[in-house]
């Protein structure tokens, strides 16, 4: 299989990117906590975090977020935990 040097950069690229949501999804995950109507704002946090999510799922975390201090609280320490 020949892959152009391009081809090889995008594909790093993602990957390192799928690493970094992993990475923050799994500090969220640690929270067994979550309540049933968190849940799924909580299972996209990693994404939206690193801005990965489409316009209809950020529009829904963000709105989520908005209602719940607990995840909202949640949402930040990822972002400090990104700047680290």
């Amino acid at each position: 299989m020949h892959l152009s040097p391009n081809a090889v950069s995008a594909l790093a690229y993602r990957a390192r990117e799928g690493l970094r949501q992993a990475y923050l999804q799994a500090h969220v995950a640690e929270d067994a906590r979550c309540p049933d109507a968190c849940r799924l704002s909580v299972e996209r946090l990693g994404g939206w975090t690193r801005g990965a999510l489409n316009t209809r799922e950020t529009i829904q975390v963000d709105g989520h977020l908005a209602n719940c201090h607990r995840c909202r609280a949640v949402a930040t320490e990822l972002r400090h935990e990104l700047r680290a």
